[in-house]
C-alpha cells in the first residue's frame, strides 16, 4: 500500500511519519511543491536521506509527498509519484490499484490514468480537473482508492478524502497550526512503534539532497475542494445508504476480509465478482502469489 500525503505550505511534517511511510513504501518516493507560483517536482528517489535533504529544502511550501509500493510496472523513476501534466500546471498522486489492463507494460496504473486518461482531457479538451463530470468519472474509476492533485497555487482537490486522514501538525513559525492529509495509516507501524519507544533520543536526519531534476510533463485546469458531498460514487455509499432510496441497499464500501468476503460485499476491485474470485484463486495457486499480486496478475491478462 503506497502513502499519500498532503500538506498546505507553513505546516511541518513530523519526521517520525515520514520515516516510517518510507520505509512501509520503499518501491521509491518523490515530492512536488509549489514556489514563485510554479510546481516543482523531484522523484525517483530510493534512499531515506536523498528524500529527507529534499523534504528539509522546501518544507515551507505546499507539497504532495509520496512513497510508492509497486504493483503495476518497474521500480523505477518514471513509475515514482508525483505525476506532471497540463504542462506543468497539475501534480498528482495515487494511493491504490487500479483494476486495468495497463497497454505499456513498464508503466503504472497510475501512469496510465494520468498520460492516457487525463492529459487529453485536462489539456486537449480543455476539461478543468475539478470540472463536475470529470470528477465523477475520477470518482467511479478509483473506486476507494485516494488522489490528490495540487495546482500552481498550492491548493489541492482530494477525490475520496474522507478515506484518509488529517493529521494534527505544528507550523515552521511559533504559533501557527493545522492538518496534513495522510491517505492512510500505514505510516503506524512496526517502525512507528519502535520510534515511539525511543522518542527520547530521535534526532532530525541530515539527508543530502537529490541533485536529479524531474523534466516537467504534460497537466491542466485549477485544483479546488472537495468534500464528497456533491456525487453518488462508490466512495460513498455509507451517506446513500442514511437515505430511504439508497441505490446501494446499505451495503458498506470497507474493503472486505476473507472472512467476510462474499456477494455484495466491496473488494480490492470493486463489488464481489465470483468469477473474477475463481481467476485470483487459480492465480494464487498456479504462482504462488498472495491476493494482492493475483488480482492484478488476472487484471493484467484479462
Amino acid at each position: 500500500m503506497c502513502l499519500a500525503i498532503y500538506k498546505e505550505g507553513g505546516l511541518k511534517i513530523a519526521e517520525k511519519a515520514l520515516r516510517c511511510g518510507f520505509e512501509s513504501n520503499n518501491d521509491g518516493c518523490g515530492l512536488a511543491w509549489v514556489e514563485d507560483g510554479k510546481i516543482h517536482i523531484e522523484k525517483g528517489m530510493f534512499t531515506w536521506d536523498a528524500f529527507l535533504g529534499l523534504y528539509q529544502q522546501h518544507e515551507q511550501h505546499p507539497m504532495l509527498i509520496h512513497f510508492r509500493k509497486s504493483t503495476h510496472g518497474k521500480k523505477n523513476e518514471a513509475n515514482c509519484h508525483p505525476f506532471l501534466f497540463n504542462d506543468g500546471k497539475l501534480a498528482l498522486i495515487h494511493n491504490g490499484v487500479l483494476p486495468i489492463k495497463c497497454s505499456e507494460g513498464d508503466f503504472s496504473d497510475t501512469w496510465h490514468l494520468v498520460y492516457k486518461v487525463l492529459e487529453p482531457l485536462v489539456k486537449e479538451h480543455g476539461c478543468a480537473i475539478d470540472d463536475s463530470a470529470l470528477s465523477w468519472l475520477i470518482k467511479i474509476a478509483i473506486g476507494t482508492d485516494k488522489i490528490a492533485v495540487m495546482d500552481e497555487s498550492g491548493e489541492a482537490i482530494i477525490f475520496n478524502e474522507d478515506k484518509g486522514t488529517w493529521e494534527d501538525a505544528d507550523g515552521i513559525d511559533e504559533g501557527k497550526k493545522g492538518n496534513v492529509w495522510f491517505s492512510n495509516n500505514s505510516f503506524r507501524n512496526d517502525a512507528w512503534e519502535r520510534h515511539t519507544s525511543r522518542r527520547h533520543d530521535w534526532t532530525p536526519g541530515q539527508g543530502s539532497g537529490n541533485n536529479h531534476t524531474q523534466p516537467h510533463l504534460p497537466t491542466g485546469g485549477g485544483a479546488g475542494s472537495d468534500d464528497g458531498s456533491d456525487w453518488e460514487g462508490f466512495g460513498y455509499a455509507e451517506r446513500l445508504s442514511q437515505a430511504a432510496n439508497a441505490p446501494l441497499g446499505g451495503r458498506s464500501t470497507e474493503i472486505a476480509t476473507d472472512e467476510n468476503r462474499k456477494e455484495g460485499s466491496m473488494t480490492e476491485y470493486g463489488w464481489f465478482d465470483k468469477e473474477i474470485e475463481a481467476e485470483i484463486e487459480s492465480a494464487k495457486k498456479k504462482t504462488g502469489m498472495q491476493r494482492d499480486d493475483a488480482i492484478i496478475h488476472v487484471f493484467n491478462n484479462a
